[in-house]
């Protein structure tokens, strides 16, 4: 014990970084620090954050005026974001978020050290026990695509292959750089054995990078290749194509399996779907950029801000899909012209300084940035480091590039100044863990002075017994989120049962038009107070969903809107004709029917 406890005093660390990442990366529940899943790991990380931060400070580093000045700009550019957000209840995770990795890539990034070193050797042991885990679940669940530990638990649609992707695109390299002066057959198929996973999660995204990244690494290594090199990378390809092909004809024989085929060339419905509705994301965050240049709609804002101009039915997203676009409609111009330079100026000094590094730390170099660049080609098309453990490996492989390059390193005074922002972190981590502990443990109402109170207001005023009461915390949370829709909806829903058909009306109809594609609910509740043969106006809507749900586009067969739909239309059998009457019966009929045996084939 003894033992142990020296150990962790004298690599604090090396120790705190391996732990929050295998407990981020490893735990079934605790996913997405935006919906808030992850929040309490995000407030653990930046309360003990601080201790490294002091525990640090005696390293010299060096001077990095330009980077440092980016990184001040965009986190102040990402709090002004907050204070003008349109959506305050949900955004202060994100800001947290982007803090916490800041603030570890500016602790680490400037200095020579062997702390990120020893955490990427943690990196790839999590890395296939991850992949493991997602082997286990694709054999034995009928999912169609490896999502690994990168899911809910108890929440049967919250499932991301993309994100694992993401994470396995950044990760793979790391047994390159760690094993490559050693590699042996061992290696071959430990590397092919995670390669497959890559293959299994079905993301064409992650498998145009992946051919990206082979490329450039077959350019660079080109004059040191041998037969025995050769052999290795052949190894690897057999490994990880055998087990790709071999694992799913092993689940085919008892389960339904995607098609290969049609998913490269964008031919099922799923793929065609997203190819369209990616565009729409890209334009729609232009548009949004437009309306708010400044300082954007806010952290955490896009899927309200897009709702009203969105294209397709269902077509929401958290983000745009991609990383720059999400950060200028999020977070503002300002803001995003900080991140391009923070990026570059990374770039020009990794440049400058790469002709002079030695042949192994050339390589080191070199095989970090093809992890770093792999991830952000990743998230040009997607965006996954709404996940902690996938932010958090970006910023330490960020970090740990940059400390390769770092040469004229001097002693810092530990000044008040240098611990500001570390300390500020702590100080809102510990009042958001305070509340949190509170709000859990003794009265619900704590929730309403924290920055990240989320819907709480809206769901207290359904518990409300007073009408008034009611209304008053609805509109405690609209003036949080004037843009979100479901604070109108429930409002519309409360003054048409008291009677008030006026504010009914407005309020339902402004729902409706704030989310017009996406929840259904709204469109039932306003043609039950205001029935008329104005609903036959949506009979396209009703049609086109019946389609989305028979296919579970996006889950849809899972959620509530399904029922929505189905009393919808019949109302609408009401106003028309014996023989469309007929018909709508049949495709309700059909849609329902085929939902029912959907969600009889989910095991959680």
């Amino acid at each position: 014990m003894q033992k142990i406890l020296d150990f962790t005093a004298k690599n604090f660390s090396t120790v705190f970084l391996s732990a929050i990442f295998l407990l981020s990366l490893l735990n079934p529940v605790f996913k997405k620090y935006d919906y808030g899943a992850e929040y309490p790991m995000i407030l653990a990380f930046a309360l003990i954050f601080v201790c490294v931060a002091i525990y640090e400070f005696r390293q010299k580093k060096e001077r990095s005026l330009w980077e440092i000045l980016f990184v001040l700009i965009f986190l102040g550019a990402v709090a002004m974001s907050f204070v003008f957000s349109q959506m305050r209840n949900t955004g202060f995770s994100e800001v947290l978020a982007f803090f916490t990795a800041f603030s570890m890539y500016l602790l680490f990034a400037h200095r020579k050290g062997e702390t990120l070193r020893q955490v990427l050797h943690i990196v790839a042991f999590g890395t296939v026990i991850a992949v493991f885990w997602g082997y286990l679940q694709y054999l034995l669940m009928p999912e169609t695509r490896m999502f690994g530990p990168f899911m809910n638990l108890f929440y049967h649609a919250n499932e991301w292959p993309n994100a694992f992707a993401l994470f396995l695109i950044m990760a793979w390299p790391v047994f390159v750089l760690l094993y490559g002066k050693k590699w042996s057959f061992r290696e071959s198929l430990l590397l092919g054995f995670v390669l497959s996973a890559v293959l299994l999660t079905f993301s064409r995204g992650a498998l145009i990078v992946l051919l990206g990244q082979f490329l450039i690494f077959a350019i660079y290594f080109a004059r040191r290749v041998s037969l025995k090199k050769l052999g290795a990378a052949f190894l690897v390809l057999i490994v990880a194509v055998g087990m790709f092909f071999g694992v799913n004809n092993i689940k085919s024989q008892r389960q339904e399996i995607l098609d290969v085929g049609e998913k490269l060339r964008f031919a099922n419905e799923e793929s065609v779907t997203s190819k369209v509705e990616r565009m729409d994301f890209w334009l729609g965050a232009i548009q949004l950029i437009k309306e708010k240049p400044l300082f954007g709609w806010g952290p955490f804002s896009f899927r309200q801000a897009y709702n009203p101009i969105q294209k397709t039915l269902l077509g929401s997203s958290d983000h745009p899909h991609n990383i720059f676009l999400k950060i200028g409609a999020e977070n503002g111009l300002v803001a995003l012209a900080a991140f391009f330079g923070f990026l570059i100026s990374i770039f020009v000094i990794v440049l400058k300084r790469f002709k002079i590094l030695s042949g192994v730390k050339k390589d080191e170099v070199f095989i970090l940035g093809v992890a770093i660049s792999g991830a952000f080609a990743h998230n040009l098309i997607d965006y996954n480091l709404n996940f902690w453990v996938n932010l958090m490996l970006l910023f330490a492989l960020m970090a740990f590039l940059r400390s390769l390059v770092a040469f004229k390193v001097y002693k810092v005074k530990k000044t008040f100044s240098n611990m500001m922002l570390f300390i500020i972190i702590a100080v809102f981590a510990a009042y958001e863990a305070g509340i949190l502990f509170m709000s859990e443990s003794i009265d619900k109402d704590f929730l309403s002075r924290s920055f990240y109170p989320r819907n709480y207001y809206l769901e207290q005023a359904e518990k409300a017994v007073s009408y008034n009461r009611a209304i008053v915390l609805i509109d405690r949370h609209l003036a949080k989120a004037p843009i979100d829709s479901e604070g109108y909806f429930l409002k519309g829903k409360l003054v048409c049962e008291a009677k008030q058909n006026e504010i009914c009306e407005e309020n339902l109809r402004k729902a409706i038009s704030l989310n017009p594609k996406n929840n259904l609910n709204y469109y039932l509740e306003y043609y039950r107070h205001f029935e008329s043969g104005e609903i036959l106006m949506i009979l396209p809507l009703i049609e086109q969903y019946f389609e989305f749900a028979e296919k579970n586009v996006h889950f849809t067969a899972y959620t509530k809107n399904v029922e929505a739909a189905a009393e919808i239309s019949d109302i609408m059998m009401r106003y028309l004709p014996a023989k469309e009457r007929s018909e709508l019966e049949k495709k309700k009929e059909k849609m329902l029917n085929k939902v029912a045996e959907i969600r009889a084939k989910k095991l959680f």
